[in-house]
């Protein structure tokens, strides 16, 4: 409970959405997950139109092993996108939330995700989870195309290589 206690040290010098996050992700680590959300909702309630509160009530709630706070979490991404499509923080939380899933419709709900990001951002990142939603899918000439766009942004992107690796050489798997 050290970083918590610091973290609320800082919240009085300087409240912000910064200070708040890592109090919430300091209570979440630390299995509280009751003070992480009602910090979390606190900042939600003061700051509606920003994404960030939303992605930290989707942190919390994607915590948890309620079915039903998983559901909630993805609702709480989808809004922070909503307020704001180039939330990335909020894209990666909810891609990660439907590999989690790990079934056809989730991995086509993650490829939705990651193509409209890409509309707003050009990254690596997005390109290798993009070809690796493809490589789940089994539609393994989408995924080579994705974790080449991603190798064309940046030739060191280990994870687009290991993902091109994994296809070109599966007995090495």
């Amino acid at each position: 409970y050290d970083s918590v206690r610091w973290f609320r040290h800082a919240k009085m010098l300087s409240p912000s959405v910064r200070t708040f996050s890592g109090m919430v992700e300091s209570y979440v680590k630390a299995g509280s997950l009751k003070q992480a959300y009602d910090t979390a909702r606190k900042i939600r309630e003061l700051m509606p139109e920003d994404a960030r509160p939303y992605v930290l009530l989707g942190m919390v709630q994607a915590a948890s092993e309620k079915r039903s706070e998983v559901d909630k979490a993805r609702a709480n991404f989808v809004r922070a996108l909503d307020v704001d499509p180039q939330c990335m923080t909020a894209v990666y939380r909810l891609v990660d939330l439907y590999f989690a899933s790990g079934t056809s419709e989730s991995y086509r709900e993650a490829i939705l995700v990651l193509e409209r990001a890409l509309q707003q951002e050009d990254s690596d990142q997005l390109y290798y989870r993009l070809g690796d939603a493809y490589y789940e899918l089994q539609e393994l000439d989408d995924a080579i195309e994705q974790y080449q766009r991603a190798l064309a942004l940046n030739a060191n992107c280990e994870e687009a290589q290991k993902g091109l690796d994994q296809i070109q050489n599966p007995e090495q798997d």
